[in-house]
């Protein structure tokens, strides 16, 4: 991806998608209760925000969000809405 200019738009869209997806299920499986799961994808944001535009700002929403269910919602509509890498 480096030496190629990197991924379409759309397909980094699509792949942060899964991995995101992936990465909530496994942690679903590993950690019992929804506010541990939540709490460890708060803290991905510190990596997940330095590659994306307004990314601070997306962290910040993030880490006020309290229910998995609320976070869940609003990481889709950010990556369906609003994502946009850096190049």
């Amino acid at each position: 991806m480096i030496q190629g200019g990197g991924a379409p738009v759309e397909n980094r869209r699509q792949r942060f998608a899964a991995f995101h997806a992936d990465l909530v299920a496994g942690y679903s499986e590993r950690f019992y209760g929804p506010g541990h799961v939540l709490d460890r994808m708060k803290g991905f944001w510190g990596y997940f925000s330095s590659g994306v535009m307004n990314g601070r700002r997306m962290r910040k929403r993030v880490h006020k969000i309290s229910r998995l269910d609320r976070y869940l919602d609003a990481v889709a509509v950010w990556i369906e809405d609003e994502a946009s890498w850096l190049t």
